[in-house]
């Protein structure tokens, strides 16, 4: 289960990286997430980058979770489809996870294909938590399109 945060954002000014800016912090709790991601995550620690980060940590009943907080000011947008609201959150936070594949996959020791799952993954979770209508289109899009469009275009969103 996954527990996406309420998300703060504006709609970005023309010239801006991407479609939504954020306006305060966003937090993200993936609880008991799949054993190969927690495997990857939690054998590397914690992890703060320039507008975010992420750590891993068992609670006090045992049980795995991801914490994620995207800072305010980061640009995120859904490329796949409309922007719904429901779907917003888990964009942020892929878009995010995208956005620094290549700094995650040195830190977690595999390769940033590997990265780009998780965020994946993640991704669906925060879309069933939110009872998303639409969380397999999206899915598929982004697990069709998303390493392509991240390797190709999108880059080092900031």
């Amino acid at each position: 289960m996954t527990e996406p945060d309420t998300l703060k954002y504006e709609k970005a000014p023309p010239g801006s990286p991407d479609r939504f800016r954020l306006t305060e912090a966003a937090h993200f709790k993936w609880a008991n997430p799949p054993a190969w991601i927690w495997g990857i995550i939690a054998g590397a620690g914690g992890i703060r980058l320039d507008n975010g980060y992420l750590v891993s940590y068992t609670n006090k009943d045992g049980k795995r979770e991801l914490c994620a907080c995207v800072f305010r000011g980061f640009y995120f947008a859904i490329s796949v489809a409309p922007s719904f609201a429901r779907a917003l959150p888990a964009g942020c936070l892929h878009d995010w996870l995208y956005a620094h594949a290549d700094e995650l996959a040195l830190h977690w020791g595999c390769p940033a294909r590997t990265v780009l799952h998780i965020a994946d993954h993640w991704f669906l979770a925060n879309m069933r938590a939110t009872n998303f209508l639409f969380k397999r289109s999206y899915f598929t899009a982004v697990r069709m399109l998303g390493y392509w469009f991240n390797r190709l275009f999108a880059k080092g969103k900031t």
